[in-house]
């Protein structure tokens, strides 16, 4: 973005200095032309001068401010998707590894349980390990809900984040030097 208002300023300043000689000629049927070189006999020759770029008043105009507030609401977006993206991170990372290993558990559980023996103590036993795939999966729901509440609260915060610093900015925009 500096580059870009440099280039600019460069050009305005080598605009406000150019000058140059044109010469005004009368075409065959009366029309007026203009021409860098002369154009025929009756050529004149006229200085030309480039209007004066307006002078610069240590503050930018309304569109380069416009571009700034924009480019700041921007970034502003950007660190919220950052913000909420490592929210995500911090908090499902380690609940999915949790998960996991639960899941590993009730596949062992559901193993124990197809060689299970089909008699009175195989059903004993065959009743047990289902009551502890029970208790796994009422785990693995409670530490997704407790994430879910988690990432709530996060959004909540990384919302009011970018609600603050867009409030400064537009304050920052609007307010008269």
């Amino acid at each position: 973005m500096d580059a870009r208002l440099l280039l600019g300023a460069m050009l305005l300043l080598v605009s406000a200095t150019a000058q140059g000689q044109i010469y005004r000629c009368k075409g065959a049927g009366g029309a007026t032309t203009y021409s860098d070189k002369p154009c025929g006999a009756d050529a004149e020759l006229r200085e030309y001068r480039a209007p004066r770029a307006p002078e610069a008043s240590g503050e930018p105009d309304s569109n380069v401010r416009a571009i700034l507030q924009s480019n700041e609401m921007s970034s502003i977006a950007i660190a919220e998707r950052r913000c909420l993206g490592n929210a995500e991170s911090d908090i499902y990372r380690p609940v999915n590894s949790r998960v996991a290993g639960y899941q590993r558990e009730i596949q062992q559980l559901e193993r124990q349980l197809s060689g299970a023996n089909n008699n009175l103590a195989g059903a004993t036993y065959g009743s047990g390990i289902r009551n502890q795939i029970a208790a796994l999966h009422q785990s693995i729901s409670t530490e997704r809900a407790a994430a879910d509440t988690q990432m709530a609260a996060a959004r909540q915060n990384c919302s009011q984040q970018r609600r603050d610093a867009e409030s400064r900015t537009r304050e920052k925009f609007t307010t008269t030097p």
